[in-house]
């Protein structure tokens, strides 16, 4: 069974984005760089030595990798409005823009019901182990036709073993076009969580890697890192190890103090900031290839982390693993 690392997008995509101004985070250009680098990562996807070993960009992850310069996203100068394309009744993809809008509310609604119900296994590996086989992932759908149901219009991006949410200008979840005090929310990224329980085995080890892990990112307190294991922990996958990279040096004790109780077990906070040069003992990939092997679970939370470290994902050498 091969070894899935799924990528989260939090805030700031793996292209090379620059916000216009704090004032006006809807406002991005993307360096020709950064597209170009994208096209190349979906590229090596492709090609039959590299894993994943498919990768199908949804219609509005393609629309904006295919004309971002022509809709002036690599103008650094004047940059242009990612929400101006959402906004656009005339854009030709405005039947999918608001597809996918009314598919993430569809998404966040059965989630929050399945999240909820009182029936959740705790840790999908002992039920997979208990019954031989891996039904128990069927209770995680949200629909009979999987997240397509619930994304019509190949909306979402396809890869080699699930989906998930298409890359695209705001590079944020799409209302805050509509309503700015949603900045900071999450609520944009899919999780496949069916996809993800047939890639386990009893043996597993699920991993979260959280590279910029502020302990106050959010007004509210509670951090993407939290947030993320908190969903996941309700689902039934139970993070045995969180690596948590963060640049600002920050006191031990406050450390201490701010990680949730039900966390620290697993939680190591690595107070440097992650290196995307394939011999570092900072990056985190390395250390994953190193430490982990195929019947592992990982999960990367992406932040301001350059696209040079797309490239050890690619690598034929990484293969291996990933």
């Amino acid at each position: 069974m091969p070894f899935c690392l799924l990528v989260l997008i939090l805030g700031v995509a793996l292209v090379v984005a620059n916000f216009a101004s704090l004032g006006d985070p809807m406002n991005i250009a993307v360096s020709i760089g950064g597209i170009e680098t994208l096209r190349k990562s979906i590229d090596a996807f492709n090609k039959p030595n590299y894993i994943p070993k498919s990768y199908s960009p949804s219609k509005i992850e393609k629309y904006f990798l295919d004309h971002g310069i022509e809709l002036g996203l690599d103008n650094q100068e004047n940059p242009s409005s990612g929400c101006s394309k959402w906004t656009d009744p005339n854009s030709p993809l405005a039947a999918e823009f608001d597809a996918f809008r009314q598919g993430m509310k569809n998404y966040k609604e059965k989630l929050q019901d399945m999240l909820a119900s009182k029936d959740r296994v705790k840790d999908l590996r002992k039920e997979i182990a208990a019954t031989g086989d891996h039904s128990v992932c069927d209770t995680l759908e949200l629909h009979p036709d999987g997240l397509n149901g619930l994304f019509p219009l190949q909306t979402l991006t396809q890869t080699s073993n699930s989906l998930l949410e298409p890359l695209f200008p705001p590079l944020r979840n799409p209302e805050i076009c509509w309503d700015s005090s949603l900045l900071l929310s999450l609520d944009y990224l899919i999780h496949d969580f069916a996809a993800y329980c047939r890639m386990l085995t009893p043996s597993s080890r699920i991993v979260l890697i959280d590279m910029g892990a502020s302990l106050s990112f959010h007004d509210s307190g509670e951090t993407p890192a939290v947030y993320m294991t908190e969903m996941f922990g309700k689902a039934g996958f139970q993070f045995d190890h969180i690596y948590a990279y963060e640049v600002t040096a920050t006191d031990p004790k406050e450390v201490v103090e701010k990680v949730p109780e039900e966390l620290a077990p697993a939680y190591h906070w690595i107070n440097v900031p992650v290196d995307p040069d394939v011999n570092s003992k900072q990056n985190p990939f390395r250390m994953l290839q190193q430490a982990y092997d195929e019947n592992d679970f990982g999960e990367s939370n992406f932040k301001a982390v350059a696209c040079r470290m797309c490239g050890f994902l690619i690598q034929p050498q990484a293969s291996t693993v990933f």
